[in-house]
């Protein structure tokens, strides 16, 4: 009986663990890993059955992973993630996108939690590089990061999508790091290009295309008109690609 109580209490620690999302607005963006609650994931993904979540039978299971313009910092309906469930849905997608963004987080910080984000789901979206630009000015050692994101899931055979990096909005004090951000979005789409089974979803150009300055809430986070910009891009990824049906037939 010790023995089964002592799996159970294992159980729920660690299902228990995860990014600390208690203040769901970000005003700082260099967060300590110990404030997020950052992990180490293991690069062996063989076991990853026993943490098996519970989704609604037959659910195609997306996870959203990135700082806090995924998690939705600025939005007053939860970010990206919950307007592409809610889009999937309406078209008839028995889908769950899970909110895996982490305000303040760095790409060499999600990769330390890539595969606990990843764990069970189908597809992954990645949009991570904001923070790398803003703390980091000049360090551009982000690009070899996310290629580790997008090899670890390649090898999880999880289906990826990986995001260009937002802009910061042109008419505030972080406007110098969009030239940054070209550079380092050019980079994330050569990865893509070598990777035949990745795809790559033009985020910062959109933002441009649909409305720049007015879709933001301060220099960096959107408005839920900005996020609902960012939610279409991954769904006409996903739907023109015919990246669900393929999850259908796995």
């Amino acid at each position: 009986m010790k023995q089964i109580i002592a799996f159970i209490g294992m159980v729920f620690l660690l299902i228990g663990c995860g990014k600390d999302v208690t203040n769901p607005v970000a005003p700082a963006l260099n967060y300590s890993a110990s404030e997020k609650g950052s992990q180490q994931a293991s690069d062996d993904t063989s076991s990853s059955d026993i943490l098996s979540a519970a989704y609604p039978s037959g659910a195609i299971v997306i996870a959203a992973i990135g700082d806090s313009i995924t998690f939705g910092t600025g939005a007053g309906g939860g970010g990206y993630p919950l307007a592409l469930e809610r889009k999937l849905q309406a078209a008839g997608y028995n889908v769950i996108v899970n909110n895996e963004g982490v305000p303040g987080e760095i790409s060499a910080e999600t990769d330390e939690r890539f595969l606990n984000a990843i764990l069970n789901a189908d597809i992954a979206l990645i949009m991570i590089g904001t923070n790398d630009v803003i703390n980091h000015r000049g360090n551009y050692s982000s690009i070899a990061m996310i290629e580790r994101l997008l090899d670890k899931a390649i090898i999880s055979k999880t289906i990826v999508i990986e995001g260009t990096v937002p802009p910061a909005a042109t008419d505030a004090d972080y406007a110098w790091a969009n030239s940054q951000i070209e550079w380092l979005n050019a980079e994330i789409a050569d990865a893509v290009s070598k990777r035949p089974s990745a795809y790559l979803v033009d985020i910062y150009n959109a933002i441009f295309a649909n409305g720049g300055n007015s879709l933001y809430v301060d220099r960096l986070h959107f408005n839920d008109a900005g996020y609902a910009v960012i939610a279409d891009q991954w769904y006409n990824c996903l739907i023109n690609n015919n990246i669900l049906d393929k999850v259908k037939k796995k």
